[in-house]
């Protein structure tokens, strides 16, 4: 395991070989903490893995709460500088927030006890659990400050954006370093980064109408100011008169609707009785003449008419037709034949 920085303490002892067995002491104490737990660690077994005595132990810690708490001190201490080592020189925040990312990812696979032995601290000393996350918070808060002052973040509350950065840190330190124990592929922080990119570039800020106007005109370049104020303006005023003017349009429209709506509903079909057309009208009050019956003058007429058409289109006259001879012996009546009179004339005579 690589050295890593120590904290400052009161009680470290004052050479360099009491020094070096002090930090032996809590190197041994995170391996067995952070393999078995606090409940199931003991002191002998730290001081074993430390290779020195027993006794060696109470010089310089009186009791395995103490270690452990020396121990969370120190791993929260070197996760800060690991991550302003990672960070140092590094002007845009969205790269520092990329580096540091790394930077917490690496040294959390580099002390694979971190996330259990801090989540331990919360049972064993809730004080110091909390202690460990506001001291990261502070100095991720100041970074974050400093970035929104400079107009290079948008304006948000620092202190809740240093929390929630954290938070999705952590998570996918835990999902691919505690998980599988290796680093999470590098498109997976890309995506991590877009997510982050569009909520906190200073490009899509949008000032909250709580917030008050100071810090909506610190969120703001300068050269932009004056044109957004300008366009707000106009649009509030268009609002504005749209809001006052929709009220009247709607008194001046509703007499006409309700005027319009009456005579329908009580003459459901005014045009069709009122304005008839014309040349219908007239068509239809003038009912055609009944037909008279064909009687034999006309029928005399229509022979007529077919008599009168031209003799290239008549047919030839049929000849005349000659009277039949009498036959021979036949009796040929006269007038004063009697058999010949009718009987009403002989009668008479």
């Amino acid at each position: 395991m690589p050295p890593r920085p120590r904290a400052t303490n009161a009680g470290e002892p004052p050479t360099a070989k009491g020094q070096r067995t002090r930090q032996r002491l809590v190197d041994a104490a995170e391996l067995i903490f952070g393999d078995i737990g606090f409940e199931r660690a003991s002191i002998v077994e730290i001081t074993r893995g430390a290779g020195v005595a027993l006794g060696t132990f109470y010089v310089y810690f009186p009791t395995k709460q103490a270690i452990f708490a020396e121990l969370v001190g120190e791993l929260g201490h070197g996760l800060r500088r690991a991550l302003a080592e990672a960070t140092a020189g590094l002007r845009d925040r969205l790269a520092i927030e990329r580096a540091g990312c790394h930077a917490f990812l690496s040294y959390a696979l580099a002390h694979r006890g971190l996330y259990r032995i801090v989540r331990q601290a919360e049972f064993v000393d809730p004080e110091l659990y909390r202690e460990y996350y506001r001291r990261l918070a502070e100095s991720y808060t100041a970074g974050l400050t400093q970035a929104m002052d400079e107009g290079k973040l948008r304006r948000l509350d620092p202190e809740i954006i240093a929390y929630a950065l954290m938070g999705i840190f952590d998570f996918l330190g835990m999902r691919w370093v505690i998980w599988e124990g290796r680093r999470p592929p590098d498109r997976l922080v890309d995506d991590v980064f877009v997510m982050i990119r569009g909520g906190l570039a200073p490009a899509l800020a949008e000032a909250r109408p709580d917030e008050p106007a100071t810090r909506r005109s610190e969120a703001k370049t300068p050269s932009t100011t004056s044109a957004t104020k300008a366009s707000s303006g106009a649009a509030a005023k268009g609002a504005v008169r749209a809001t006052a003017k929709a009220p009247a349009r709607a008194a001046a429209k509703a007499p006409a609707r309700a005027a319009a709506k009456t005579p329908a509903r009580a003459n459901p079909k005014p045009a069709a009785s009122a304005t008839p057309k014309p040349a219908k009208a007239r068509a239809r009050a003038t009912p055609k003449p009944a037909k008279a019956p064909a009687t034999k003058p006309a029928a005399k007429k229509a022979s007529a008419r077919s008599t009168s058409k031209p003799a290239s289109r008549r047919e030839p006259a049929s000849p005349a037709k000659t009277p039949k001879a009498p036959k021979a012996g036949a009796r040929i009546p006269s007038a004063t034949d009697p058999a010949s009179t009718p009987a009403k004339l002989r009668r008479a005579r």
